[in-house]
């Protein structure tokens, strides 16, 4: 079983807020904060399963997979936005 807290304030961490007042949650600070959080692969499956909407819980292993399997792709742009977000 997931602890919910502990993935909630995971993600609440993981949020960034850019300069024009939006907040978005990249996935560089999730992968950052699931292994500080030590947050389990299948947990975050299932937490996601529980309380994501019906029409988008076709993409949560596309999530999971950037998250806990990034391609070098997604390192590459999760290191241009973190070096865009220090601006």
């Amino acid at each position: 079983m997931f602890d919910k807290r502990k993935i909630q304030e995971m993600f609440r961490l993981s949020e960034v807020f850019m300069p024009a007042g939006e907040s978005i949650t990249p996935f560089y600070k999730v992968r950052e904060n699931v292994e500080e959080f030590k947050i389990d692969e299948n947990d975050l499956r299932e937490y996601l399963l529980h309380y994501t909407p019906k029409e988008y819980r076709e993409y949560i292993s596309q999530v999971i997979q950037k998250i806990y399997h990034p391609t070098e792709e997604d390192l590459q742009k999760g290191e241009r936005l973190r070096l865009s977000s220090l601006r």
